[in-house]
């Protein structure tokens, strides 16, 4: 019944490559002028149960 919560931050930017693409991830290149995100969160375990927050947000509202 062990109980632990990971805090979560990290940044996202948009890349050239769609969600339906076959190639790798470290394949897709930034796009130039792609919007980019801050996101925070947590993961939180307590037991089997497992959860899940990320909250992103914009650096210039578009």
């Amino acid at each position: 019944n062990s109980t632990s919560t990971i805090p979560l931050n990290f940044r996202i930017k948009e890349t050239v490559c769609l969600s339906n693409d076959r190639r790798p991830l470290r394949e897709c290149p930034f796009r130039a002028g792609g919007m980019e995100r801050n996101c925070t969160g947590s993961f939180f375990r307590r037991g089997l149960r497992r959860t899940l927050t990320i909250d992103c947000t914009s650096d210039c509202p578009r």
